[in-house]
């Protein structure tokens, strides 16, 4: 994150390296076939499993459904 003007970045782990840098959180929610389901925005400091958790309620909420899987890994989660 470059610039001092967006309400959403923060300092928090670098996964690419660049510490000291604000960041921004994108959530991206794919179905089986990768196609994009659901966007959100996180601020750079928010932890991974409070991003989870609002991600599969949004796709839950948004699109009806009863049951949501959630299935997350270390290199990545995804909500089934």
């Amino acid at each position: 994150m470059e610039g001092s003007h967006c309400p959403l970045a923060a300092r928090s782990y670098a996964r690419d390296a660049k510490a000291g840098k604000a960041q921004i959180e994108y959530g991206l929610t794919c179905d089986p076939e990768g196609r994009q389901l659901a966007v959100e925005v996180f601020a750079g400091n928010t932890a991974d499993p409070t991003a989870f958790i609002s991600a599969a309620a949004t796709v839950k909420e948004r699109f009806g459904l009863a049951d949501v899987v959630m299935v997350g890994d270390r290199t990545g989660m995804f909500v089934k």
